[in-house]
């Protein structure tokens, strides 16, 4: 089914603004330092690699963009990354092939991962080969700070589950007392 012109400008709208939203983000990202350097080697007592915590938060950055494929990406790239040259090499091609996405997807992603300060992207060599540096998620706290669109998108989810909650607790209050259980 073919869309109507209003339904096409609508769409063409809805990309302009999130194309500049995710400018904002870069812009917002660049006033402040790098994230330190993530190391995956860094054992834990019980001698399992870490996925840093933190990386939950950027949910948050959903009005920008970013997504679970792209905090998977993030977790790929840190699994990637050897130990002696703190780099991944990974082609965009293989990240392509193990998330069974488009390179033009994953591309996006490491774009977003870029520009909200979560990797650093390096030219390897002459060969036009990238690498990743996986850098240290922001906290909660500094992440929200730093996003108002994030700081918006988290407390509207956070006010509509907390009246969901509410809704779901009163629905079941009033289903026990029909069936004669209160």
């Amino acid at each position: 089914m073919a869309l109507t012109e209003e339904q096409r400008q609508a769409q063409k709208d809805s990309r302009s603004r999130k194309k500049e939203m995710v400018k904002d983000l870069e812009l917002i990202t660049k006033k402040y330092d790098e994230q330190p350097f993530y190391d995956k080697h860094e054992k834990t007592e019980s001698g399992f690699i870490k996925v840093p915590r933190n990386i939950m938060h950027y949910m948050n950055l959903q009005p920008y963009g970013f997504t679970t494929e792209t905090i998977f990406l993030y977790q790929v790239i840190i699994q990637y990354t050897a130990k002696d040259t703190k780099y991944a090499y990974p082609s965009q091609y293989e990240l392509a092939n193990l998330l069974k996405k488009t390179t033009s997807t994953v591309k996006r992603h490491i774009a977003l991962l870029k520009k909200v300060g979560l990797i650093r992207v390096e030219r390897a060599n002459k060969t036009n080969s990238n690498r990743y540096v996986p850098l240290a998620p922001l906290t909660e706290a500094e992440l929200l700070q730093r996003y108002p669109l994030a700081k918006e998108y988290h407390d509207e989810f956070e006010r509509s589950m907390t009246e969901f909650s509410a809704s779901e607790t009163e629905r079941m209050r009033k289903y026990r007392k029909e069936k004669g259980r209160m």
